[in-house]
């Protein structure tokens, strides 16, 4: 058994040098199944933490229907989560949470029963009132005798002696578990163990110790970027000083910046450490849709509870020019997004009317905006009030009603507009380019939606663009497109295709 956690320590220690932490922790976590061992369990939460420190909590109702891509790191940011069900004395709530630890598969099943980072969290559970609920308390148990964690053998032969609520639950599991947790307990490891296992507390501790004797210089070259994310001089002396280091983010910035760097290694390192690189722009971001480009983050989207806390956006969002707000309409968000260090977001996505009017009256900066909505009859000046934003050239209607592109065609914004689209989904598009051959373009998706396209064509003229092509007419019946054929007529330079 020794020789086992001496070949599983040497190969998870090798990933780690290699710089592939997250992989080190799940050979640890998979070794763990054989070998009880407190000090692997200490290890592991070791290098757990340092993984996880940063890192968001991620959103719980998505990540349930997405089995399939839960990582190993995913267990410590929920169990934040089953700790707030605890605090709020909710026992479903609290059952939910642990149900999900039962069934998460990152790489083997059952991975997450015999997991020793979920130990203290629910040796906590079993000290909490809830546990003496007969259906909470029995599921805790179960999973700490699942675990075998000897670290726990103190806290539950002390809560076993303690005067606090106790359920038959409880009675009939803790002898049992005790029993199960030191039958489960290993010899001694070898000495060759031992010392592989004090090689890992060392690496970890140079590793940990360089990072921060290099911290002052490298938070200095961050800083010199957030400054002037336009400076690529000062990306590359960043990279070039990470790389000296080991960080294979100066790997992955110098890949971005170079002509001729691989597409495929990119995408690999963007794998496996996207999460640690969009940590700094705060726990409102949504995990894995952060784009990046020349080694920094352009692009995001605010997960739905942004709504809820919009806590101050840190000088890393200085290289974001794009965001998605998620539908968030909120006067908030408005104020939120008129921070300094926001000033170089000039796209915004799934903007609600609120928010737009608000965006007005903080004369933001923006140049390109997709409105979500119909804007009729709730909403009919907004597009004359956008006009009042002196740098938006490029807008977006979602869900749009007909009589949007009429009053958009005639509002103060349409003159100096140079892309406008519209979109009513399984109905109909509209794009204006004033730049292409054919400045306006409008496609029927849907035949029965005619006679509501017949009435954006009709708006649509007041663009006066001297080209247009309707594409899709034959979706139409005889009678729709008659419609489509008078709502242009007269109109010199159509084509239909």
């Amino acid at each position: 058994m020794s020789d086992l956690l001496t070949t599983k320590l040497g190969e998870a220690l090798a990933a780690f040098e290699r710089h592939d932490e997250e992989e080190a922790l799940g050979v640890l976590l998979e070794t763990w199944r054989s070998f009880r061992d407190v000090h692997l369990a200490d290890l592991i939460d070791r290098l757990s933490d340092r993984l996880t420190d940063g890192l968001s909590l991620a959103d719980s109702a998505g990540m349930s229907m997405r089995t399939s891509r839960r990582k190993v790191l995913d267990l410590p940011l929920m169990r934040r989560a089953l700790k707030q069900a605890l605090t709020l004395n909710h026992a479903p709530a609290v059952m939910q949470r642990l149900d999900q630890f039962r069934v998460w598969p990152p790489h083997f099943p059952d991975a997450f029963t015999v997991d020793p980072r979920l130990s203290y969290t629910l040796l906590d559970a079993a000290r909490h009132r809830l546990a003496s609920d007969p259906a909470v308390g029995p599921r805790i148990f179960q999973m700490l005798e699942a675990i075998a964690d000897p670290r726990t053998l103190d806290g539950i032969e002390r809560l076993q002696q303690g005067s606090g609520p106790r359920s038959a639950a409880f009675e009939a599991a803790a002898i049992p578990l005790l029993q199960q947790i030191k039958s489960r307990r290993p010899p001694p490891p070898s000495a060759e163990a031992a010392a592989r296992l004090a090689d890992w507390s060392k690496a970890l501790s140079r590793r940990e110790d360089l990072e921060e004797r290099h911290a002052p210089l490298r938070e200095e070259l961050l800083g010199r970027v957030y400054a002037a994310p336009e400076d690529m001089a000062a990306r590359l002396v960043l990279a070039d000083h990470l790389q000296e280091t080991g960080d294979p983010r100066g790997e992955f910035i110098s890949s971005q910046l170079l002509p001729g760097a691989s597409r495929a290694r990119i995408e690999q390192l963007l794998q496996k450490y996207a999460p640690w690189w969009e940590a700094p722009l705060g726990p409102l971001v949504q995990r894995e849709s952060t784009r990046f480009e020349r080694g920094f983050p352009v692009a995001a989207r605010l997960v739905s509870r942004a709504r809820q806390v919009l806590s101050e956006p840190g000088t890393a969002w200085r290289t974001v020019r794009e965001l998605d707000t998620a539908g968030i309409d909120t006067r908030e968000l408005a104020k939120w997004l008129s921070h300094p260090n926001l000033s170089n977001v000039t796209t915004l996505r799934r903007v609600g009317p609120v928010l737009a009017r608000e965006l007005v009256d903080r004369e933001s900066p923006v140049r390109n905006l997709s409105l979500v909505g119909a804007l009729n009859p709730a909403h009919p000046s907004l597009l004359d009030q956008l006009a009042l934003l002196p740098r938006l050239t490029r807008v977006v209607l979602h869900t749009t009603a007909p009589t949007d592109v009429f009053q958009c065609a005639r509002s103060p914004l349409a003159a100096r507009l140079e892309r406008f689209e519209a979109r009513a989904v399984n109905a109909w598009t509209l794009v204006l380019s004033p730049g292409r051959e054919h400045p306006l373009r409008a496609t029927l998706v849907h035949g029965g939606q005619a006679e509501p396209f017949a009435q954006v064509l009709r708006g649509a003229l007041g663009f006066q663009a001297a080209r247009l092509r309707i594409r899709g007419v034959h979706r139409a019946d005889p009678r729709g497109q008659a419609l489509l054929r008078a709502a242009v007529e007269g109109h010199p330079g159509v084509t239909w295709s």
